[in-house]
C-alpha cells in the first residue's frame, strides 16, 4: 500500500476537521470522506467564499444542493486526506428526509 493510499485510509474526526477552517487551511467532508481543498479553494469555479462557508465541516448537503452530483471521485481523490470514523458517518438520506418532513410540518403562511 502506498503512503498516499494509507493516508487516505486514516480516520479523521469531525472535531479535527473543524480545526481546518481558513483560506490557508481548508478541509471539508463530503460523503464521509475528508478532503483538504486548500490548494483548490482559489480556483473553485463558484469562488473561494463558497468553500469557506463550508470550511471545517461536513459540506455534503451544500455539495448536493449546488448540483455537484456529477463531480466524480477521480476529481476529488487527489484532495482526500482521510475518512470520518464510522461512528460519525453522515446519512444523507436521513438528513434530507428530516429536512423535507420539517418543511412539510411548517404552518402555512396563507390567510
Amino acid at each position: 500500500m502506498s503512503v498516499a493510499s494509507s493516508k487516505r485510509e486514516t480516520d479523521i474526526s469531525l472535531s479535527e476537521v473543524s480545526m481546518h477552517d481558513t483560506i490557508d487551511d481548508c478541509w471539508v467532508v463530503l460523503f464521509n470522506k475528508v478532503y483538504d481543498v486548500t490548494d483548490f479553494i482559489q480556483s473553485h469555479p463558484g469562488g473561494a467564499e463558497v468553500l469557506l462557508e463550508q470550511a471545517g465541516r461536513d459540506a455534503t448537503v451544500a455539495f448536493q444542493q449546488a448540483g455537484h452530483q456529477s463531480v466524480s471521485d477521480s476529481h476529488l481523490e487527489p484532495y482526500r486526506v482521510g475518512t470520518l470514523p464510522k461512528a460519525e458517518w453522515f446519512d444523507l438520506e436521513k438528513i434530507l428526509k428530516r429536512k423535507r418532513n420539517s418543511f412539510l410540518e411548517q404552518p402555512s403562511l396563507s390567510p
